[in-house]
């Protein structure tokens, strides 16, 4: 038997066929529909899968999730599928179980299954991109809490009355240590706001240029300081470090290591195993 994972972004939709032993056996991305949302998904799947042995259906969506009612309750991006029964619906036209999750749930959950924490009962994997994403598993089950609220630490705020943040709140942890935070550095900085740098660019020039040193330790104090509270917070056996910053995990993760030493606590840190395709087979990993 096979199973389906669907991660659905904002732009591009993944979707990958895996058998028993969560081999990838077909894998296809496709723009995400902006309308007829479900008639467009259910073509593609129709279109590029052989579904004759097909057990079920996950599927992994950025924004909040109620998992008992298998709803989207906001997505920023993703307003289409907001309310919309699309497990419901999949459920009727395929006649198979189909669950959803959120997005960083479904990649903790590859980690804690098949990832770089399948040796631990439990596991807290952190996203790290445009903004910070996470999900906390323990033996095989991510916690999602009453509302979907649950492990929504990029929003954990580190600095009382602090920068603003997308969600419109002060001082979360996701406006000093993702992504955005590192542009917003760069773009306070007469010297490489001139030069056009991106986030990137900073990491490859940190041993060379003093501000881009600069920025990138500030970067670090503030990783590790949201991560100490995390670890206070769940004491999981390993925390995950995945998402897009973590391509230059070469030029920052000793420099983490360092800082997390300050705190005396038994943190272990480790790389997410999975880079882009975590979502899609954690939701895999939710009908298996």
């Amino acid at each position: 038997m096979t199973t389906l994972g669907v991660d659905i972004g904002g732009t591009t939709i993944k979707m990958a066929m895996f058998d028993g032993q969560m081999n990838i056996i077909t894998e296809k991305v496709i723009p995400t529909p902006k309308a007829e949302f479900l008639d467009h998904l259910i073509e593609a799947v129709e279109h590029h899968f052989d579904l004759n042995n097909l057990a079920g259906i996950g599927i992994a969506t950025a924004g909040l999730v109620n998992v008992e009612k298998r709803l989207v309750i906001s997505a920023a991006n993703l307003s289409v599928l907001e309310g919309v029964p699309i497990c419901d619906e999949l459920e009727q036209h395929f006649n198979i179980p189909v669950a959803i999750n959120n997005d960083a749930n479904c990649a903790a959950l590859s980690e804690a299954i098949e990832g770089a924490a399948s040796d631990v009962p439990t596991s807290l994997c952190v996203t790290i991109g445009t903004g910070i994403g996470g999900g906390f598993v323990k033996n095989g089950r991510p916690l999602s809490g009453a509302n979907g609220y649950a492990v929504e630490v990029g929003h954990m705020v580190v600095q009382a009355g602090g920068r603003s943040c997308g969600c419109g709140r002060n001082g979360c942890w996701e406006a000093y240590a993702s992504g955005t935070a590192i542009q917003m550095y760069i773009n306070e900085d007469d010297q490489l706001s001139n030069r056009r740098l991106s986030p990137e660019d900073v990491f490859n020039q940190y041993d060379e240029d003093a501000n881009c040193h600069h920025i990138v330790k500030r970067f670090i104090q503030f990783l590790a300081s949201g991560i100490v509270n995390l670890q206070y917070l769940y004491d999981p056996h390993k925390i995950v470090i995945g998402g897009g910053v973590i391509d230059s995990a070469h030029v920052w993760w000793t420099l983490l290591e360092t800082e997390l030493e300050k705190s005396n606590l038994p943190i272990s840190i480790v790389q997410a195993k999975y880079r882009n395709r975590a979502g899609v087979i954690g939701a895999a990993l939710l009908v298996k």
